[in-house]
């Protein structure tokens, strides 16, 4: 079971940085902390995150509909479940899902 340790986030230029597990139980508190931050970002580099569940992808939408147009860099992009028309790199290590 993943730990239970803070979503990094750090600002970059005109991007917004996640590391770590973007799961339930850490939602508020990032969202807390990543609205602030939100003026002025283009793209959010997920690259940093090895955990991922339904509520962060909708941490991550929500996050980028009030940020206007944002692009999202990952050096993985993987399925968690379905696999329908997603695509990944095999170089990358994997994107695991939250359970």
């Amino acid at each position: 079971m993943p730990s239970a340790e803070a979503v990094s986030l750090t600002r970059d230029a005109d991007a917004l940085r996640f590391g770590g597990e973007l799961l339930t139980p850490r939602i508020r508190d990032t969202w807390t902390r990543a609205l602030p931050m939100l003026a002025g970002v283009r793209r959010f580099d997920v690259a940093g995150v090895t955990h991922v569940d339904s509520a962060g992808i909708a941490l991550l939408a929500e996050l980028a509909q009030r940020a206007g147009a944002v692009g999202v860099a990952a050096h993985a992009v993987r399925s968690c479940g379905a696999s329908h028309g997603v695509r990944h790199r095999r170089s990358s290590p994997p994107l695991r899902c939250g359970r």
